[in-house]
């Protein structure tokens, strides 16, 4: 499945819904949103639409995660297992000379993955895995900023009227922001398809597979 033409709109519906989903019960405002939906109220279709839409493209990556493991990427795919559960994208770096776990080139810069530090990689995927770790982390990434915006209102402020002032404020969502959600999903489905097409490829002596 391709981004959608609307990623931006439908990214910048998908936070104000998730601040809403925070600042509720979970479960009490999507079937708050569901109800509203089925009443063809259009706000709560598009709300309901863009948290749909960006459930669909984290499934796209888990799909693509299992064609790794499918076509035998083990080592590969238990490193992005291994981001995909980490609390947060920070990971060690070391310099010294070693074979790197994905590509098995020697590298003289490597970040270290594994609870046993077992897989050393070459820098030069660190973005990849901080873009897979993003993608995991979208839900996350919103709740932690919802509960840091929360804590600077003022404490007599009523529910409402900060979801008022979160909407219209420049601060909360910065376009800088819409621009990495949209690279982390365009970046990793791409790296992942092209990484399967490729091995895919070699294994039955065909081309390799560049990256569209």
């Amino acid at each position: 499945m391709a981004l959608p033409a609307d990623i931006r709109s439908t990214l910048a519906q998908y936070v104000k819904t998730k601040a809403c989903v925070n600042a509720a019960d979970d479960e009490v405002y999507v079937r708050f949103l569901e109800k509203q939906a089925a009443a063809s109220n259009a706000t709560a279709q598009e709300q309901l639409q863009s948290t749909k839409a960006v459930a669909a493209l984290v499934a796209d990556v888990e799909a693509e995660l299992e064609h790794l493991r499918v076509c035998g990427l083990l080592k590969l795919y238990n490193i992005c297992e291994f981001v995909r559960a980490r609390a947060t994208p920070d990971f060690a770096t070391h310099d010294y000379w070693t074979i790197c776990s994905v590509s098995s080139c020697p590298t003289s810069e490597c970040v270290v993955f594994g609870e046993r530090s077992e897989w050393m990689v070459d820098v030069s995927f660190r973005h990849f895995f901080r873009m897979l770790w993003v993608v995991f982390h979208i839900e996350h990434i919103e709740h932690s900023k919802f509960i840091h915006f929360m804590a600077q209102r003022p404490p007599a402020e009523k529910i409402m009227e900060s979801l008022k002032h979160l909407e219209h404020s420049k601060d909360y969502t910065p376009e800088t922001h819409y621009d990495t959600y949209t690279t982390a999903f365009e970046y990793v489905l791409a790296t992942l398809r092209c990484t399967v097409a490729t091995y895919t490829a070699r294994c039955a002596g065909g081309p390799a597979v560049s990256p569209s």
